[in-house]
């Protein structure tokens, strides 16, 4: 299931909007970015940044970055 933000609490056995999760045979994500991956993110850039260029190698796509 792809799910909103505002149906993420009635749907998903996870209480953070954006963390993926399974319930009976059923994989919960997420429609929208959201804070969740944000902060990894975030975490990511400040942190590890002699590891971006790696990372935007295998993840980023033409249209986006990381």
């Amino acid at each position: 299931m792809i799910l909103d933000a505002q149906d993420w609490p009635s749907r998903s056995t996870h209480p953070v909007y954006g963390m993926p999760n399974c319930d009976d045979g059923r994989l919960m994500i997420a429609a929208r970015p959201n804070r969740f991956w944000d902060d990894f993110a975030d975490r990511i850039t400040r942190q590890a940044a002699e590891h971006m260029p790696a990372m935007e190698a295998a993840y980023a796509t033409p249209r986006s970055a990381i």
